[in-house]
């Protein structure tokens, strides 16, 4: 059973395989580039190769197929300049590209680049996404991994929030992001904007959608994307216990961002209704009362 689900695996991602490397050898005989976001999903497919490859035993076409992935990070990294794409799609394509290419190294450098400075090569893509992410640039597509360990690489508080921010706005249902969020919100001193966070992702589903029924709410979509189930809450409970229990595998900055948005989000604030207020300045203004520092 175990070899036929390896057959299995290996033919549909060949076949991916195949067709990537043919669209690109199309490209080729045209003289045309290939765009930087097919040159990377043809590397994640030679890295997915790579993984079946190793699987069966076949050191020499991991190696390979990891050269061949590392190759079109490299390509696509060179085109992110080409004349056909405009300034702020350029800078789109090698933030992009570069935080896919920092995990890349991360994970498999030390096959194909142990004697070329893999190393040098993950700071310096790590120091052009870092820099392209505050610049700031569109970043939705960009490897959520990377972004994660920015985050939880950064010892001040203040910093790592913002960081927290973007990881949520792209899986906006992943309660880690939203409880370190809240929790460096909270350790840097903005303790207001913590609890505001907390308790309106505490409403209950019914509560949102009522208050997304508003005129407000049409007119302040943009500022209130998030459904909040009430389950999350026991995944709280669950996650401070496993705190206590010294089971979660995390750096002290970290776990301590953890304790501080837990603590914020199931003890300072109770379960809340969502006012329809009218706004005067086109904020989504107060719209949560009852604040508890119980």
């Amino acid at each position: 059973m175990k070899n036929e689900r390896l057959e299995y695996l290996y033919n549909i991602t060949n076949d991916a395989y195949q067709m990537a490397k043919t669209l690109l050898s199309w490209r080729q005989a045209e003289h045309v580039p290939a765009h930087p976001t097919h040159l990377r999903q043809t590397a994640q497919i030679c890295i997915e190769m790579a993984k079946v490859s190793e699987h069966q035993g076949e050191t020499g076409a991991v190696i390979s197929y990891l050269g061949e992935a590392r190759d079109c990070f490299e390509e696509a990294l060179s085109n992110c300049d080409h004349p056909a794409f405009s300034d702020d799609e350029s800078k789109y394509n090698e933030l992009i590209i570069s935080s896919y290419y920092v995990e890349f190294l991360k994970n498999y450098g030390n096959y194909i680049l142990a004697d070329v400075g893999c190393g040098e090569r993950i700071q310096d893509a790590h120091k052009t996404a870092l820099e392209l992410l505050y610049a700031p640039v569109y970043y939705f597509g960009v490897n959520i991994d990377w972004l994660k360990s920015c985050a939880d690489n950064e010892l001040e508080h203040d910093e790592a929030k913002y960081l927290y921010f973007k990881c949520r706005r792209i899986e906006q249902e992943n309660i880690h992001f939203y409880l370190k969020e809240i929790g460096a919100l909270y350790l840097s001193g903005k303790i207001k904007e913590a609890l505001e966070q907390a308790a309106k992702h505490k409403a209950t589903k019914e509560d949102k959608m009522d208050w997304l029924n508003t005129s407000q709410a049409r007119r302040t979509s943009k500022f209130y994307p998030y459904i909040w189930y009430p389950r999350n809450i026991e995944a709280c409970e669950k996650l401070r216990e496993q705190i206590d229990n010294y089971e979660l595998d995390a750096a002290p900055h970290v776990i301590e961002r953890y304790e501080a948005g837990l603590s914020v989000f199931l003890d300072k604030t109770k379960l809340i209704k969502l006012e329809n207020k009218p706004l005067e300045d086109g904020s989504m203004g107060d719209i949560a009362e009852g604040w508890s520092d119980e």
